[in-house]
């Protein structure tokens, strides 16, 4: 459902998508939408309240995706154009008729191989997902090992996958889930993101205890925060 909301002289349009698998509503903001995940339980009303809570915060990101010039560029996966990996938009190769299927960089290149002689973006992608899992659960492993280290933190387990709705999370048990589109983003957005989940470990929630912690860690921490928040819809 498309609700609005009065900024102004502006008007924020926004969609309203619950599940009764959430426990906490969340507001994504993109360069074209407003999107409002919340329990089934919530009510519109409940909903407006807190979108009105919310819109100045939405109208300021709104407004920074019209100025902004993003490094990373939504995959179509077709030749020649620009597939994102660690911050940077790599432009894509492909090789026809190809013994094996596979994936490597050279340059600023990204080089996927077919067996077959025809190309097509669901191949394209396949191979190119496949080869992101098995390069983050490297990269992943090895920066939570070195962050863990620093907080003086180990987690019980890691998992990562194709998470749909956030980029990490901490269990009670302390197993720490990421999401493997990650490895498109930056570095130092990484680091941020396990640095926060391990924070998780100890402290629930996001309160100023929290966030001190994580400061102390990351003093630029707000800075790989908002490349995730501009960068979200393009990198998930």
């Amino acid at each position: 459902m498309i609700r609005k909301v009065r900024f102004g002289n502006a008007t924020i349009s926004y969609s309203i998508i619950k599940s009764n698998r959430r426990k906490t509503s969340q507001i994504t903001v993109d360069k074209d939408s407003v999107v409002v995940r919340t329990p089934i339980s919530k009510t519109t009303s409940e909903i407006k309240k807190m979108v009105d809570g919310k819109k100045k915060w939405i109208f300021r990101k709104q407004l920074e995706f019209q100025k902004q010039n993003s490094v990373i560029l939504k995959p179509s996966y077709l030749a020649g154009s620009k597939l994102p990996y660690l911050g940077r938009s790599l432009t894509l190769k492909i090789l026809k008729n190809k013994k094996t299927e596979s994936v490597r960089l050279k340059n600023n290149t990204i080089i996927v191989s077919l067996k077959s002689k025809r190309s097509s973006k669901t191949q394209v992608k396949k191979i190119y997902q496949k080869w992101l899992m098995e390069k983050s659960s490297k990269l992943f492993e090895t920066r939570i090992s070195k962050i863990s280290k620093k907080l003086k933190l180990k987690p019980r387990k890691i998992i990562i996958k194709n998470l749909k709705d956030r980029w990490g999370s901490a269990t009670s048990d302390s197993t720490i889930n990421l999401n493997m589109n990650l490895i498109k983003a930056p570095s130092s957005v990484i680091d941020y993101v396990i640095l926060h989940e391990l924070c998780h470990l100890k402290i629930k929630g996001h309160s100023y205890k929290f966030w001190q912690m994580v400061k102390r860690y990351m003093p630029n921490y707000e800075d790989q925060k908002r490349w995730l928040e501009l960068n979200n819809v393009i990198i998930s």
